[in-house]
């Protein structure tokens, strides 16, 4: 399948103002595997003189004489004898006076496989780059080893790079533009069982409906997504079955650390290093009630769509889908499929379109939840606030969910001069001042209209 690429126009910007400027340019690409970065980089090169390598785990002798037959290939040349990263940059800085992007993709690899391999670098950017109007782009997946071997202070590198993009998930807008014919429901729908990533967004049908597309992709062992939560997991942490059992006891309703430490076995005091690989992927999250200053009582709960939907309807059924079984697994998913798209439509609308919307510079922002009451949203400025409820369903009375939110922000601890209302639904009966359906969210097309006071 060919992946069509569609959004990054931030990202698409950011470069080719770098790529303008005419002098040494040294950007670091980096982010979680699947999410886009190879093709933001190749779209990036269509119309530029570039090279274009991606490193393997064969070391750094073994890549670095495979680099340089590349570069003998751009130059329509025998390959150089020398198999050392600054003679070859030497080689490409005498023959290329104009300018070159050089990319070396999932350099991560490199640095994983022989920790001298930003001092090389150092020296390649110091004493041979500097000068030149090379173009270089160090990208990888690993975003641990990124940040520790290229980005942070205690890396070589630090302090060089003229540029850097974390490439995120999709926001809803940018989403969309993998099934734009999509109705606006499927599209939140897609959205909120894949996520904004890519390499998940493109398998999914907009002629078929939520509940086919989750079968024939990620529910069948044929499917397309069916390993990629294991995937995932094994490429990216030493103890897959562990992670694993911290995002299962998470999506089955055990968000605070003490739960996730029992339903794993292990003691409440380890777990903070167990889950930050999973934190630092973006796979989870910690977050606590908007009004818990001291930061004492937190949550932890699944970021990512794929791995919620993964850990909520196929990973407790994994030996009926193994055996092609789907009775149970799609009767569970029949009763509980609307459930948990709300669970995400909230998180997508907390994240993406309430912050957006709100009129005032907010220093704080989050859920609330103190005893029996809980609000979906909250944004906090000096003397102002917004609350806002989602309701993932059709047909919404606005005034009476309104009404019922106004009861929970009486009983929220804090005073405000001003308070703004939000209520968000797929659909509404009737509608009063600040109710947001799914024709408002996606007629808005790239992202929500901000007005601040």
């Amino acid at each position: 399948m060919v992946l069509k690429f569609v959004g990054r126009k931030d990202e698409l910007d950011l470069l080719e103002s770098r790529h303008a400027s005419k002098r040494f340019e040294f950007v670091v690409i980096y982010g979680r595997r699947r999410i886009g970065k190879t093709y933001l980089i190749k779209r990036f090169l269509e119309d530029k003189e570039g090279i274009y390598f991606l490193c393997d785990k064969g070391g750094t002798p073994r890549n670095a004489e495979r680099f340089k037959r590349q570069v003998a290939y751009h130059y329509n040349e025998p390959a150089m004898e020398s198999n050392d990263f600054e003679d070859i940059f030497k080689h490409i800085s005498k023959k290329s006076p104009d300018r070159l992007v050089i990319v070396l993709d999932e350099f991560s690899h490199l640095v994983d496989k022989d920790d001298s391999v930003p001092s090389i670098f150092q020296v390649i950017v110091d004493e041979i780059l500097s000068s030149t109007r090379i173009f270089l782009i160090l990208c990888g997946s690993s975003i641990g080893m990124m940040e520790r071997g290229v980005l942070s202070e205690k890396s070589p590198l630090f302090g060089r790079k003229t540029g850097h993009v974390r490439l995120l998930p999709m926001d809803p807008w940018s989403a969309r533009g993998f099934f734009p014919k999509a109705t606006v429901s499927n599209a939140a729908s897609f959205y909120c069982v894949l996520g904004g990533v890519p390499h998940y967004l493109i398998r999914f049908d907009p002629r078929h409906s939520l509940e086919r597309n989750c079968i024939d992709t990620i529910m069948k062992r044929s499917g397309e997504l069916y390993e990629e939560v294991d995937f995932t997991l094994r490429s990216e942490v030493r103890e897959p079955d562990l992670y694993r059992g911290v995002l299962a006891a998470a999506a089955s309703g055990n968000t605070r650390l003490v739960e996730i430490a029992n339903a794993v076995g292990k003691n409440a005091n380890d777990m903070p290093k167990y889950l930050a690989p999973l934190l630092s992927l973006g796979l989870l999250e910690r977050e606590y009630s908007v009004t818990d200053i001291a930061q004492n009582r937190s949550r932890y709960r699944i970021v990512d769509n794929l791995v919620a939907f993964w850990f909520r309807f196929c990973e407790p059924f994994k030996s009926n889908l193994e055996l092609g079984d789907l009775g149970v697994p799609m009767s569970f998913f029949k009763e509980n499929i609307n459930s948990h798209i709300g669970l995400r439509f909230e998180n997508m609308v907390q994240r993406h379109v309430f912050p957006k919307l709100i009129r005032f510079p907010a220093t704080r922002t989050g859920r609330f939840w103190k005893g029996d009451v809980e609000i979906d949203g909250v944004a906090i400025g000096k003397k102002k606030a917004a609350f806002m409820e989602c309701k993932w369903s059709q047909r919404v009375d606005g005034e009476k969910v309104m009404l019922a939110l106004d009861r929970k922000i009486d009983k929220f601890p804090w005073e405000f001069d001003r308070i703004e209302r939000m209520v968000f639904a797929r659909s509404f009966s009737s509608k009063v001042e600040g109710c947001f359906d799914l024709d408002d969210i996606y007629g808005w097309t790239v992202s929500p209209p901000r007005t601040q006071d």
